[in-house]
């Protein structure tokens, strides 16, 4: 069982807890196989205003775990495919989209005038310097980040950072484990399954809504939580660094 972490207790159908949730402004970078689960899912709990961001087509081969899409989608933007079918949900949301690549904060800066209440970050590109550009956003700016991403075998959301400490931490932790090492976009191994996309995603969605709602515990805060598929066991790493055991399958 992932052990709690402090939280304040509010129940859920609260005044406030509601306003904090529908005046959200969630930036998505990354309309994939997580990000457009966490968008579809964010609008069944109540959000209502979105940045969309996303640089790629729906290919055939995106239809197995990204399953917002259609055959119909294929050739068409992602974003521009993920936001009508948001609106197909809910006519009353607010969305931007924005076709391109994150390479610099200054592409996040660009498209951020309307600043977001947070940034969840499911880009794998450019590797291991996505997430340093996140978190250079996030310093830059004070707005809060979590991050998510999977493969085949594992996937794993958080750290969810809001706290400017934990950002120079895992900025700290990238930087470090990055030194000497290069990753080509040819070696990321691109692929992952509907179900695990979902499981990873939803997580991660739990976080966000106990975050803006206060009704329970963010898993991820400040920390890295990973899951084994083939082993059901969870670990995590404070700010990237030390990793436990949080629990084992049978």
């Amino acid at each position: 069982m992932l052990r709690p972490r402090k939280h304040s207790i509010n129940s859920p159908q609260s005044s406030d807890s509601w306003t904090s949730i529908t005046s959200a402004r969630i930036m998505i970078l990354g309309c994939g196989g997580v990000g457009s689960v966490v968008a579809e899912q964010l609008v069944a709990m109540g959000f209502k205003n979105f940045i969309l961001v996303d640089g790629d087509k729906t290919e055939p081969s995106n239809l197995n775990r990204q399953t917002i899409f259609t055959k119909a989608d294929i050739g068409r933007l992602k974003v521009q495919n993920l936001k009508s079918h948001l609106l197909e949900r809910n006519p009353n949301l607010q969305i931007k989209a924005f076709n391109r690549w994150i390479k610099s904060v200054e592409d996040i800066l660009d498209i951020s005038s309307d600043s977001p209440s947070l940034v969840v970050s499911a880009i794998d590109s450019p590797p291991v310097l996505c997430q340093q550009i996140v978190c250079d956003y996030s310093l830059k700016t004070g707005v809060p980040c979590v991050f998510a991403g999977l493969g085949i075998e594992f996937g794993s959301w958080g750290p969810f950072l809001y706290e400017k400490q934990n950002m120079i931490s895992y900025k700290e932790y990238l930087i470090k484990n990055s030194r000497g090492i290069h990753i080509s976009e040819e070696s990321i191994v691109k692929a992952s399954l509907c179900a695990t996309n979902h499981l990873i995603s939803s997580w991660l969605c739990l976080d966000i809504f106990n975050y803006f709602s206060k009704c329970g515990p963010v898993h991820s805060e400040g920390r890295k939580v990973s899951l084994s598929f083939d082993l059901l066991k969870f670990s995590y790493s404070e700010f990237g660094y030390a990793t436990k055991q949080l629990s084992t399958g049978n």
